[in-house]
């Protein structure tokens, strides 16, 4: 029986359906660029990297074109895939270990 993943998970998943979505769609440009089918920056990159995760907060996609100015399509697709992935690795911690808070109660 799986057991229920929290939104953390979820939200992990859909950032690294979006990373493989993102560099399927680069690979697939630059296969019909080295057979001529695709012109030589025609954008068409720019419309891979966004359309993974669907719809999302304005919050969400203002970090999103920000990561693209700063890293450029392909490096903030990696970026944030490893963000992801890291989420992930975390909130399975997380899970198995139940460490408790800190502190519960005041110091004085």
């Amino acid at each position: 029986q799986e057991r229920p993943k929290i939104a953390a998970a979820v939200a992990a998943e859909e950032k690294v359906a979006a990373f493989l979505a993102a560099r399927h769609a680069a690979e697939e440009n630059t296969k019909l660029r080295k057979l001529g089918l695709l012109p030589e920056g025609s954008g068409e990159e720019a419309s891979g990297a966004g359309g993974g995760a669907g719809g999302g907060s304005s919050k969400a996609q203002a970090e999103e074109a920000e990561g693209i100015a700063l890293y450029g399509v392909e490096g903030a697709a990696l970026i944030a895939g490893l963000e992801a992935k890291l989420n992930a690795q975390y909130d399975a911690l997380i899970d198995r270990h139940h460490p408790p808070y800190w502190p519960c109660e005041p110091l004085r």
